[in-house]
């Protein structure tokens, strides 16, 4: 017996009929998204909902609320209970707020970008941070809006928010979903190099093995959905009901240095505005603002934004060795990310064994190790004089960042 599995099936069980015990109906979708407060995501939450319906344990009915079809959890009798009003109202007024924080959600995208500039650009040849807008003169004529757009060296990093509840994948009712072709779209080989990161809530495997391995890209879990009260005054009452407190964080308008506030429709103004854009570009400005956002939520972008520019060291490499030390480079600072400090010996000897675990011409690479060994301590020091690698008490750190890809294990 799987006893994991049938912890987390009475769990599950038992949540339900505490929700169903007060209510004829509880969505779906909302339901799945509070139990990974529990660790139980949406994949295992899937298939327990859908044992229990199968057993006769549960029912489901379906509903049309806006534009969408919303299923609700049932007890298993017929006719099929319908939510009260309050539940439906509740949930189109939760599924909105998705919808309409999107602009709030790329503020707080750009205020951590122009922290992690703040801390690290004055040591990143040509960095660079910019809002949301259409940037052509960046991208060769490239046309369309972004959410963001970041440069490290010769490097542009269009960057692409979501804000939503479900899991991103590549693929959605058949076909490649949205965010995956906007990130497919963004990519560029040559003539700028352009490498997207994604900022989303949670995406799944299979999309943050794909964006990496066909376009350079990374996708950053922040597991945070963000809201601004002055938008959404009424939205807490509905976290509540919906015991969605640890996943949605409502905040008060961002304040900047010099003394701005901003929601999300007045930032997307201030960024399509020429002139008042030039208000919300120096990072130094907005870098205070990043100031009220959920450490979470920030200590994961900075781990996105400094192992996306570790994993540019491949694409810069030249010769055989240099990108050797580079894929150990990534591994080192993986290792980093997910276990912190570490000597710096101890680093680089657990980096090597995932560097054999991983690289497909090993053979080769042991013949050469203490030169590629070399070159990997070469790079680290780089990556402390550039502040993306910090030193204390004879360890080393990824700075003040966490794997912006957490492993979300049952």
């Amino acid at each position: 017996m799987n006893s994991a599995w049938d912890q987390q099936q009475r769990f599950v069980k038992q949540t339900i009929e505490n929700r169903l015990e007060s209510r004829p109906a509880w969505p779906r979708q909302i339901f799945r998204l509070e139990l990974e407060q529990a660790d139980i995501y949406q994949d295992r939450s899937n298939k327990i909902l859908n044992q229990l319906e199968e057993d006769g344990e549960l029912g489901n009915t379906s509903l049309r609320l806006g534009n969408n079809d919303i299923t609700f959890l049932t007890r298993p009798e017929e006719p099929r209970p319908e939510p009260d009003d309050e539940i439906k109202e509740a949930t189109e007024k939760l599924n909105l707020f998705f919808k309409e924080s999107s602009d709030f959600s790329e503020l707080t995208a750009y205020a951590s970008l122009c922290k992690i500039y703040d801390e690290i650009g004055e040591n990143i040849t040509g960095m660079e941070v910019l809002p949301s807008n259409n940037y052509p003169y960046h991208l060769s004529g490239f046309t369309g809006q972004l959410d963001g757009l970041m440069r490290m060296r010769d490097e542009y990093i269009p960057i692409e928010v979501y804000n939503g509840s479900d899991y991103l994948s590549v693929e959605k009712d058949g076909n490649h979903s949205k965010k995956y072709k906007q990130i497919r779209d963004r990519h560029q080989d040559e003539q700028p190099v352009s490498s997207p990161i994604l900022i989303n809530r949670r995406s799944d495997s299979n999309l943050k093995t794909q964006v990496r391995n066909n376009f350079n890209s990374l996708a950053i879990d922040t597991d945070v959905i963000v809201g601004c009260e002055t938008s959404h005054p009424q939205i807490q009452d509905t976290i509540e009901l919906f015991n969605l407190g640890e996943i949605i964080r409502i905040l008060p308008p961002l304040e900047t240095a010099d003394g701005q506030t901003f929601d999300g429709e007045e930032f997307i103004q201030a960024a399509k505005n020429q002139q008042k854009a030039e208000t919300i570009r120096p990072p130094s400005v907005m870098a205070k603002a990043a100031e009220d956002l959920p450490d979470q939520y920030l200590s994961r972008i900075r781990g996105g934004v400094q192992l996306h520019y570790v994993n540019s060291f491949y694409r810069r490499a030249s010769g055989s060795t240099g990108r050797q030390a580079s894929f150990l480079l990534q591994q080192i600072y993986n290792r980093l990310l997910r276990k912190g400090g570490m000597a710096r010996r101890v680093a680089i000897e657990k980096g090597w064994e995932d560097f054999e675990d991983s690289y497909r011409y090993i053979k080769k690479a042991r013949q050469k190790k203490e030169m590629i060994l070399e070159q990997a301590r070469t790079y680290i020091k780089i990556l402390q004089d550039e502040n993306v690698i910090s030193e204390q008490n004879g360890n080393i750190y990824a700075r003040n960042s966490s794997h912006p890809q957490p492993t979300f294990s049952f």
